[in-house]
């Protein structure tokens, strides 16, 4: 009754928030029972009840879709809204491009500390989920704009340890980014959050030709099945090009 309840409601648990007041996803729904599930198991384990009431009770099902990433037009026009040299547009500008040229989850790329980042070998210590650590690589261009932004912030604070600050020399929050972005999607009209640049990202690197075993490392995923989403995403022309250098009897010496 509570995952129907969960599915048909569009006024849930009696609240004004407006996030209660809209259609829940299916992945929403689908991690609330997750959460039930680990919750009862956990009852059973400690002798509190005797069977978990799920059960019998399958796992409700995601309809499959197709992840949409950024184009480059997308991607140009983003960035030249952060085309400017006031302390929060090169800033902005960094974060945008270090989210595109690495794929890093938004805690992920908050959480930077100044010394996680080798400008000259442009890597950065990632502490990702479940406090797991990982080392990703970002390109030239990225590194220069990091540079420009890193040389503005240690003029603003040069004691805090945290790489991304606002320009009182305070450190900028998760939250803070997220809101960037929900800024410049009203601005221009592309649908742009934090996770579609992760996106963006995945799905270029293996346009770019990136193996889907690297790729699944550097997004820090445990295991494949991320990576192939990613791969379905991929279009026939990009078979195609693929083809075009991959082709056996075109590579018979």
């Amino acid at each position: 009754m509570f995952i129907v309840y969960l599915k048909d409601s569009n006024h849930r648990w009696d609240s004004d928030n407006p996030r209660s007041n809209i259609k829940l996803s299916p992945r929403t729904i689908q991690h609330y029972y997750g959460c039930l599930r680990t919750f009862f198991n956990w009852l059973v384990a400690e002798g509190y009840i005797q069977e978990s009431p799920l059960i019998g009770i399958k796992m409700p099902r995601v309809p499959k879709t197709l992840i949409k990433a950024l184009n480059s037009s997308e991607v140009a026009k983003i960035l030249d809204e952060f085309d400017g040299r006031d302390f929060k547009s090169v800033r902005n500008r960094a974060i945008t491009m270090l989210f595109i040229d690495t794929g890093l989850r938004l805690s992920e790329l908050a959480n930077i500390q100044l010394e996680d980042i080798n400008v000259e070998r442009q890597t950065i210590l990632v502490t990702g989920k479940g406090n797991k650590q990982r080392m990703v690589r970002f390109g030239v261009r990225t590194a220069k704009t990091l540079w420009r932004y890193i040389s503005l912030r240690n003029s603003l604070n040069g004691h805090s340890g945290a790489l991304w600050l606002e320009k009182h020399g305070d450190e900028v929050k998760p939250n803070c980014i997220a809101l960037v972005f929900k800024r410049l999607q009203q601005k221009t009209g592309i649908k742009v959050h934090c996770h579609r640049l992760r996106h963006t990202y995945a799905i270029s690197a293996l346009r770019n030709g990136m193996n889907p075993f690297v790729l699944q490392a550097s997004l820090g995923h445990a295991t494949l099945d991320m990576t192939r989403r990613y791969c379905q995403s991929l279009s026939f022309e990009d078979v195609y090009r693929e083809h075009q250098k991959a082709s056996p009897i075109d590579n018979i010496k």
